[in-house]
């Protein structure tokens, strides 16, 4: 199930250079920890891109 939720959360990430996180719950900023190693706290994301890597960058 993990797999899953990673392979969809990065295959939509990559369409998108940013991502702004409004008002997040327990299980996003949960979600955001354990995927990208951000804390998932409400605020603004660059996304870069390494070939198939995807990371979160706080700004």
């Amino acid at each position: 199930m993990s797999m899953l939720v990673n392979y969809t959360l990065e295959n939509l990430l990559s369409q998108y250079d940013c991502l702004v996180v409004v008002e997040p719950d327990r299980i996003e900023q949960l979600m955001l920890q354990k995927h990208f190693g951000v804390d998932g706290s409400a605020g603004f994301y660059r996304i870069e891109k390494s070939g198939t890597l995807l990371r979160l960058k706080a700004e």
